[in-house]
């Protein structure tokens, strides 16, 4: 386990020049020379951007020990992938060698941190040896060239997304406004033919009332392809989510410490895991209770829970049901408590206060 590493470094916007808000993490783990990189972005105003990922380490360092002040020593980038992104959310997972780091020639010990170069200017950058990123050191006119001409240096993986067009655009934020958009011009186009019609047609013979039915029938026909739309992006978000609940429960340790079957799967989990579910979740992995509980028992569950008619998915802290560890759950959101034994409860059972983690 000499060689393991491991960092977690949230993912942050620096717009000229200024660190901004935060829009997603990085995770790396690198272990019997294997580095694995995962990439994790929420960030509206960068969908139909070009983007550029790449790895960064300090000019002149042979280790990140050796890195004082990063002014001094500059920014060399390791280009790695580049993209469009094509909607709110992206994420993704790249493989290299811990002693050459995407061909770069670079041990992992010398990385820093991950940069995004984005057509337009603005840069994303997450680091971990807690250095400093001066991003004005990389020119906004240089950042484009280097986007529109792919003239970065560094030997990279090659772009898989070459072919897509630049004029990608989210349809989810689009689809309404041009839904209505259409139906208002060829409104307009009906109600322009028909006026040309009265001109050379007796006004007793035109039926205005047919008129009034191809409106309703088209509104009524517009309106239904709005409702199945919204079907199928409802269909194609739970589709993900369960996918991504059932790695969770594929990839980490299982455990099952409880005597009944009320709990359907449960797994082992740590605080610095919480990373993985959605940014509002994140503030749990310094709850002072659950961080109490952890390095009591040194492990946490994700769990979930066949609660009445309904499943749910729960996060849960070890110990003991008394009134004065009681108090302290509920105070830090900690509201259930399961006992493993399949008895009623009493005070100085074990078991795990938990609240539910809706995903």
């Amino acid at each position: 386990m000499g060689d393991y590493k491991r960092y977690i470094s949230y993912l942050y916007r620096y717009i000229n020049g200024t660190k901004d808000n935060n829009v997603g993490f990085v995770k790396l783990e690198s272990k019997q020379g294997e580095v694995k990189l995962s990439i994790n972005l929420k960030c509206k105003e960068t969908i139909g951007l070009s983007m550029k990922l790449c790895m960064f380490y300090r000019e002149d360092s042979t280790n990140l020990s050796e890195v004082k002040n990063f002014i001094d020593k500059g920014i060399s980038l390791i280009e790695i992938d580049e993209y469009i992104q094509e909607g709110y959310d992206y994420s993704n997972t790249y493989r290299t060698s811990a002693t050459n780091v995407f061909d770069s020639g670079k041990n992992i010990d010398n990385i820093s941190g991950v940069i995004i170069l984005i057509n337009g200017g603005e840069v994303l950058a997450a680091e971990w040896d807690n250095s400093g990123i001066d991003v004005m050191d990389i020119n906004k006119d240089k950042v484009n060239k280097e986007i529109d001409e792919g003239i970065i240096s560094n030997i990279g993986m090659e772009s898989i997304y070459k072919n897509i067009e630049n004029d990608t655009m989210d349809k989810e934020d689009y689809s309404t406004d041009k839904e209505e958009m259409i139906w208002s011009d060829i409104k307009e186009e009906i109600i322009e033919n028909v006026s040309i019609q009265k001109e050379k047609m007796d006004s007793e013979q035109i039926n205005i009332n047919n008129q009034e039915d191809e409106f309703f029938n088209f509104n009524r026909f517009n309106e239904s392809r709005i409702i199945n739309k919204a079907m199928q992006e409802r269909e194609i978000k739970e589709q993900k989510r369960n996918s991504f609940i059932s790695r969770i429960f594929k990839n980490f340790p299982g455990m099952y410490p409880f005597e009944d079957d009320e709990i359907l799967e449960c797994v082992k989990f740590e605080p610095h895991d919480i990373g993985l579910f959605s940014m509002d979740k994140w503030p749990l992995a310094n709850n002072s209770f659950l961080l109490h509980g952890f390095y009591t028992y040194r492990h946490l569950i994700f769990a979930q829970m066949q609660s009445r008619s309904k499943q749910k998915y729960i996060l849960g802290v070890p110990g003991i049901f008394r009134d004065r560890e009681k108090f302290m759950a509920h105070m830090f959101g900690f509201k259930g408590f399961k006992g493993v034994r399949n008895k009623p409860l009493e005070n100085g059972e074990f078991g795990y206060w938990y609240l539910e983690i809706k995903l």
